[in-house]
Parts: C-alpha cells; sequence; structure tokens
C-alpha cells in the first residue's frame, strides 16, 4: 500500500516534471508485467486514476509535451483490458483534452509529434469500449479529418497506429463504417495496401473490411472509390496469414453481396492468383480458396454475364 500512496502523491505534485518522469520509469515495466491481477488493477483505478486524470491535465494546461507524451504512455498501460479506466477517461474530461491533442498534432505548424503515437494508442484502446464509445469519435468531424491527416503521415509508425485506430472504428455499425466512408479514408487505406509494409497492409485491409461489410450500397461505394480491389487481390501472396486470410474474406464477401463482384475479381486476375495458393501448406487457407473457387468461378462465364 505504502508504494501506491507514494505514487499517487508524486503524481499529484505537477510543478515536479522529473517526479513524473520517474514513475513513468518505474511504472511502464511494472504494469506490462503485472497487469492482470484483479485487486491490482482495483488499486490501480481507486488510486492512480484520478490522479494521472489531474496530472495529465495540468500539464497539458502547461503546454509541456515531454510530460504529456510520457503520461501517455502510461495512460495506455491503464487502458488495455481495463474498461473501467477506458470508462473514467470517457466520462471525465479527458476524452476531450486528447481529442483536443489530437486535432492540434494534426496541424502542419505543431511543433511537437512525439505524443501522437502513444496518443493514437489510448484512443484505438478506447474504441474497444462499447458502440457510443465509438460514436464519439465518428460524430466529431474535427477528429475524423486529424485521424485522416495521420493516415497519411511520412512516419511510419504514426500511419501504423492510425490505421488501427481506423480499423477498431471501422468494426463498429454501419453507421461508423459510412463516416469512414464519407469523411474520404478510403483513398488513404488503398494507398496503404501499396505501401508493401505488411503492418500498413493489414490495418488497412481489416479498415476496409470493417467499412464495407455492412451493406451492398456501403461495400459498392468502397470498391467505386479507388481501385481497392486489384490492390487487395495483390495481396493474396503475402507470407503473413492474417492478410491472406482477411484477402480471401473480402474477396467472398464481394463476390458473395456485389452484383458485379465476380467480374471485379475476375477482371482483377483473381482467378489466377486463388489458384496459386489452392494448395496452400495452411488448411484454412487452402479450404477458403478451394471454396471461392468452386462457388463462384467454376461455371463463371464472363461473356455469357456480358450478354445479361
Amino acid at each position: 500500500i505504502s508504494i501506491y500512496i507514494y505514487l499517487s502523491i508524486s503524481i499529484y505534485i505537477p510543478t515536479c516534471t522529473h517526479h513524473v518522469k520517474g514513475f513513468v520509469t518505474w511504472f511502464g515495466p511494472y504494469a506490462e508485467r503485472e497487469p492482470k491481477a484483479l485487486d491490482l488493477r482495483q488499486r490501480m483505478n481507486a488510486t492512480l486514476m484520478p490522479a494521472m486524470i489531474k496530472a495529465f491535465e495540468t500539464f497539458v494546461a502547461q503546454s509541456n509535451y515531454d510530460v504529456i507524451t510520457e503520461l501517455l504512455w502510461v495512460l495506455t498501460y491503464f487502458c488495455v483490458d481495463n474498461p473501467v479506466a477506458v470508462a473514467s477517461f470517457v466520462e471525465t474530461t479527458l476524452i476531450h483534452t486528447l481529442f483536443s491533442i489530437l486535432v492540434d498534432s494534426a496541424a502542419p505548424q505543431c511543433p511537437y509529434h512525439h505524443q501522437v503515437s502513444p496518443l493514437l494508442r489510448v484512443l484505438g484502446n478506447i474504441l474497444g469500449g462499447p458502440e457510443e464509445y465509438i460514436r464519439l469519435f465518428t460524430t466529431n468531424a474535427p477528429v475524423l479529418r486529424a485521424l485522416l491527416v495521420h493516415l497519411s503521415s511520412p512516419l511510419h509508425h504514426i500511419r501504423s497506429e492510425c490505421a488501427w485506430v481506423v480499423a477498431n472504428i471501422a468494426g463498429g455499425g454501419p453507421e461508423h463504417g459510412k463516416a469512414l466512408l464519407e469523411g474520404n479514408f478510403v483513398p488513404a487505406l488503398g494507398a496503404l495496401l501499396e505501401s508493401g509494409n505488411a503492418d500498413l497492409q493489414r490495418e488497412a485491409l481489416f479498415a476496409l473490411l470493417g467499412t464495407a461489410h455492412h451493406n451492398v450500397d456501403v461495400l459498392d461505394a468502397v470498391v467505386s472509390a479507388t481501385p481497392v480491389v486489384p490492390s487487395i487481390i495483390r495481396l493474396l501472396p503475402s507470407p503473413d496469414i492474417e492478410i491472406q486470410l482477411a484477402t480471401l474474406q473480402f474477396i467472398e464477401m464481394l463476390c458473395r453481396m456485389h452484383p458485379h463482384g465476380v467480374r471485379m475479381v475476375d477482371e482483377s486476375d483473381g482467378p489466377s492468383y486463388l489458384e496459386a495458393q489452392q494448395y496452400h501448406a495452411n488448411q484454412e487457407v487452402s479450404w477458403r480458396v478451394t471454396d471461392i473457387l468452386t462457388r463462384y468461378f467454376e461455371d463463371y462465364d464472363d461473356e455469357e454475364i456480358d450478354m445479361d
């Protein structure tokens, strides 16, 4: 108990930057080692969370970017698998402070970008909460615009974290996918598919899947907004199994839901890519490939469809 009292007192001293940095140095590794203990979580939520929020708001008011960054990393440890902490972020003014930092960080004149990566990590964890948490993002136009800016950041780690955040938004209900579509996220996600980086490709693919799967109108808008279908099909030979399975999921969804989905896949040389993976070492990949080829391409005749 005494160490929690000490940490609580230390974090309550907003004028002493070295106290906060010392706290972060100790707490980060400790939180990663001991995050699952229920009693530890309860004590952290009861004693440290209010202190953390107070200290964070204080340093934001002081524009102390060094300490803001350190505290954001601590907040990421607090909110992993911790719905009580996430709820405290949303139910206090903290969520609005986080949004304000995000919007400011997307401005061209922003002097400090080190806080963006942990900030996106915190926001992504918040999106793992209830549907109303996602709605806080998709009904906030400046927040969506800031995410779109970071999705095209020249810094790989920021693009990667932002793509994960967008994928979490897309995983919500159809209204959130529509918000991403109207926010012009599809071209930016399509660019990530061509990045050649597996992390970016994976999150972009998940985001496009989450956006498009709700209904045929949204799916049609996604595949019409930019040439994502050829980009997705070209991911099929990826050595990353997650990417392969998500690619097959998108292909199957497109063939099943869209009236011209089979033709789109065929015109992107999809059958050739599929046949090359038919005897894949991974049984699930092999089964899914065979299923798509059998159901949609075994009796496919493009000339006959053109006549229709």
